[in-house]
């Protein structure tokens, strides 16, 4: 017995130990599809997420923690901000003993701070996860100084930014990482970019475009704007405006609102160079308006390059109306001190060619305020050691890389002979493979025909059951229409007992001496009929089943006596013969009808009748 009991927990144990192993593996394979799918289909990630935090399993922290910054990156890469905060947010609860799953947490807070504009908070949040990495986890920590690069590079800080990219890149370089290395290096041109590199920063950018190409659909289309930046500031407005317009369609599928505008306001300043005035000006507008809506950092900056545009075209009532409009969009917007200082004397020179002098003043007196905020001296030179710095650490990796391809010449012109007999042994390969393909097609055809021949009979089958099928309904329509004709006969028969009955009471009210053998006679001869009454509620049941039951249900406010009354009706007796049957006259069986329908709260008579016909 003891034996047997032992035997059964084992089996219960293995069978919930098996169950535990299927759920932790359907979640396995679903969280290697959202790492898989995240940078190409954000959407499609967020739903995967749902499934698994929906799912009635008991989660490790670890998953739930990674569920959630899942879920917050997917809404950071649909161009959701205050939303990817609350989920990573969310994830730090379950972090707390796991200090490389909140490290995770932190800078990912800090990249959508950072995309808010809040650099404070943004720092403040990607130094506590640079708290939490360390040496040993370098490819995290060169992760983080990337993203603390990238706040620089918003604040116009190009030499913190360079400073902080080159120790990402130091950190990351040696780990064989792509997919960690060239996010730095997009970064980078960037930096290179703000400092008017535009050569070597189109150069970076160009290297990194095939990866992100192949592997991260979104930084593609947002690096295909910058280098078309760059080639804007290279004069190549043909190629820049091939990247511009093959980025448009990707940062809408990825709802990238602020690189769109960032990729009209260029196409605007290409029409612009091409004197395509009023192209120019719609595409300038089109980003201007987005970019305002975002409250997006970049707005004083496109505004500035079009007004640059328009005073340069002598478009000043244009630009006037421009200056009008963005005062008012860009009311309580912060921005660099250096831009305000162009911006204000951009539109001082407007105003003058406009006649108006108060404004120009004003906008001058702007500049002088702006002018006394900043002090710039003493930056260049910390800039171009840093720049310095690192080309030539690219030129050292282009020279080692170009021994590389040297050997690997070597190497090709010496596999070519072998190259040759694989070739051979290709074609004979490919030989056999097109006979056995010859060889199925007929195998196929073969299962195709017997697969025809079977499909034939199965149909004649069918037919024959339909065929079968509406012999069976004649039959049963031919029953009912047989049982209907008993019911009338039945119900007319009923209707002459009622009638000797009626007339033997007239003879008893009219005479006043009873004729007793003129009476015994009548009622033996009514006593020797059949019980009518009974076989007329007999057969009418086996006609219409399920009538009364369903007039019972559909109209409950119908008595015995009515449905009795309704049974008739169904029937389409003449009035008369209802009379005969119940006693009254035919007005009497109109009224009656007509309380009946009442009840029914029915008045159309051709409702009525259809009603009767269908329950």
């Amino acid at each position: 017995m003891l034996k047997h009991l032992l035997h059964s927990v084992l089996i219960l144990l293995f069978m919930l130990n098996s169950n535990i192993s299927h759920s932790q593996s359907n979640i396995s394979a679903k969280e290697s599809q959202i790492r898989k799918n995240m940078m190409a289909n954000p959407e499609l990630v967020k739903k995967l997420v749902k499934e698994i935090l929906d799912s009635n399993e008991k989660l490790p922290d670890t998953t739930s923690a990674n569920m959630y910054i899942y879920y917050g990156f997917a809404q950071n890469l649909l161009n959701s901000p205050d939303s990817a905060i609350y989920y990573y947010k969310k994830s730090l609860p379950f972090t707390e003993e796991y200090p490389k799953s909140r490290a995770k947490a932190y800078l990912n807070l800090g990249v959508s701070y950072r995309k808010l504009t809040q650099y404070d908070t943004s720092i403040r949040y990607l130094k506590q996860s640079e708290a939490l990495n360390n040496l040993n986890n370098r490819t995290g920590l060169g992760m983080v100084y990337g993203e603390i690069a990238s706040v620089y590079n918003q604040q116009v800080k190009p030499e913190k930014a360079i400073e902080y990219l080159l120790k990402a890149i130091d950190l990351i370089k040696d780990s064989n990482k792509p997919a960690n290395l060239n996010p730095l290096k997009q970064r980078l041109a960037g930096t290179y970019m703000g400092t008017q590199n535009y050569a070597f920063a189109a150069d970076i950018y160009a290297d990194v475009l095939a990866y992100f190409k192949a592997s991260d659909q979104k930084n593609y289309f947002v690096t295909l704007v910058n280098y078309g930046q760059c080639l804007y500031f290279l004069k190549n407005y043909p190629k820049a405006k091939t990247a511009l317009n093959e980025a448009l369609p990707g940062l809408k599928k990825f709802n990238d609102l602020e690189a769109t505008g960032m990729a009209l306001s260029w196409l605007g300043a290409i029409a612009f160079k091409e004197r395509n005035f009023v192209e120019g000006e719609n595409y300038y507008d089109k980003a201007l308006n987005i970019l305002y809506e975002k409250k997006s950092y970049s707005s004083h900056s496109i505004l500035l390059q079009y007004l640059t545009d328009l005073n340069k075209s002598a478009k000043y009532d244009k630009a006037s109306k421009v200056i009008a409009y963005s005062e008012r969009q860009l009311k309580g917007q912060s921005s660099n001190a250096e831009i305000k200082i162009n911006l204000e004397r951009q539109k001082a020179f407007t105003h003058q060619q406009n006649d108006e002098k108060d404004k120009s003043i004003l906008s001058l007196q702007k500049v002088i305020v702006f002018k006394d905020s900043i002090n710039t001296a003493g930056n260049k030179a910390m800039l171009n050691k840093l720049q310095a710095q690192y080309q030539n650490e690219l030129q050292r990796e282009k020279n080692i890389s170009l021994s590389k391809n040297n050997k690997l010449l070597a190497l090709k012109i010496k596999n070519e002979t072998q190259q040759k007999i694989i070739l051979i042994g290709l074609f004979g390969a490919a030989l056999c493979i097109i006979i056995g393909g010859y060889l199925l097609y007929r195998f196929k055809r073969r299962l195709e025909k017997e697969k025809l021949k079977s499909i034939t009979i199965k149909n004649e089958l069918i037919a024959q059951q339909y065929q079968n099928e509406q012999e069976s309904n004649k039959l049963l329509k031919k029953s009912l229409i047989e049982k209907q004709t008993d019911l009338v006969a039945g119900a007319m028969r009923l209707a002459e007992v009622q009638e000797n009955i009626n007339d033997m009471l007239t003879v008893v009210n009219k005479e006043d001496i009873v004729n007793a053998d003129f009476l015994t006679k009548k009622l033996e001869t009514l006593i020797k009929q059949e019980d009518y009454w009974e076989a007329f509620e007999k057969k009418f049941s086996e006609a219409h089943p399920n009538f009364k039951r369903n007039m019972s249900e559909a109209y409950p406010a119908l008595n015995k006596t009515d449905l009795f009354f309704a049974t008739l009706l169904k029937l389409k007796l003449p009035y008369k013969e209802i009379g005969r049957l119940l006693s009254i006259s035919s007005e009497s069986v109109v009224k009656r009808k007509y309380r009946l329908k009442k009840k029914m709260f029915i008045e159309d008579e051709e409702e009525f009748d259809k009603i009767l016909s269908e329950l």
